[in-house]
Parts: structure tokens; C-alpha cells; sequence
């Protein structure tokens, strides 16, 4: 137990609960058309300095209004995304593995990614922005209205 900006915190506590919301979050499964045929992508959060490290290496584009909202370029953002499946039935595969082991920059997602028409890039950005900055907004605002629940009214 500490005392952290006068608030009495069980930090092992809050690092133990935070580490359970990471393994209990939920992917997103977004349908996209690949050479005529309906594929669902899945996608995985990632953890907050993950997060940060792929968006820092992708600059918004100065002539982006999405970019420049988002504060990072969200198409090489989703092609650079780490944690892409694709699901068929049952069979889950990891498509952000090298396609040719010489060439580990090179992966499988950035094959299908790069035949993808717009619309399909344009919905996994906005998969991948819900998943990584939406979801921590709703985070936040219901443990911001909890805290307010419990909180007891000063009278004036």
C-alpha cells in the first residue's frame, strides 16, 4: 500500500488488475473483400506503450484531416499493425508473420493489406483507432462517472 498524491493505492493491486483488463479484452472482426472473397480480419488491442511506439514512428501526413485528428498517419499505422489475424470458420492464423524467413521485414499482412480497396483500408484504421484510443476514452469515462458515483457531496 502507498500513498500517492494523498490517495492511499494499492499499486501491486492496480498493476495485477491492469494486467487481467489486458488479457481479457476484445478483438474486433472486420470484413474485408480479398480478390472477390469475403475474409474477416480480426484485430487485438495493444498495450499502451506498444500503442505508442507504432504510432510515434508514423507522423501524421501534413495534408491528412484524419491523420492531423489522430495525431499519426492511420494507414501505415494499420499496415504496420502487430497483432492481425485472419479467421475462417474455426482456424485462426497470425498473418503478421515473415512471409520468407530471409525477409523478416517483409510479412504476410502487408500483402493482403496492400490489395485491399479503400473502403476496407479505410474501415481497419478505423478498427484499429477504436481499439486503441476509442475504447480508452469509454475506459475513462465510466471509471470517471464510478469515482463520482462514490464520491460524497460537500454541502456549501
Amino acid at each position: 500500500m502507498g500513498v500517492w498524491w494523498g490517495i492511499e493505492l494499492d499499486l501491486d493491486a492496480l498493476i495485477a488488475k491492469g494486467r487481467a483488463a489486458l488479457d481479457n479484452v476484445e478483438p474486433v472482426d472486420q470484413e474485408v473483400l480479398v480478390a472477390g472473397e469475403i475474409v474477416t480480419i480480426r484485430l487485438w488491442p495493444l498495450a499502451g506503450g506498444e500503442w505508442r511506439n507504432l504510432t510515434t514512428v508514423h507522423p501524421p501526413r501534413a495534408k491528412s484531416v484524419f491523420d492531423q485528428n489522430a495525431g499519426y498517419n492511420m494507414d501505415a499505422v494499420t499496415r504496420a499493425y502487430p497483432k492481425v489475424y485472419i479467421v475462417d470458420g474455426d482456424t485462426v492464423t497470425n498473418v503478421t508473420v515473415p512471409v520468407d524467413p530471409e525477409e523478416p521485414e517483409h510479412l504476410r499482412w502487408h500483402d493482403i493489406y496492400d490489395i485491399l480497396d479503400g473502403p476496407d483500408m479505410k474501415n481497419l484504421a478505423s478498427a484499429v483507432w477504436g481499439l486503441n484510443e476509442y475504447e480508452h476514452q469509454k475506459r475513462v469515462a465510466a471509471a470517471g462517472k464510478a469515482l463520482a458515483g462514490g464520491r460524497k457531496k460537500k454541502r456549501s
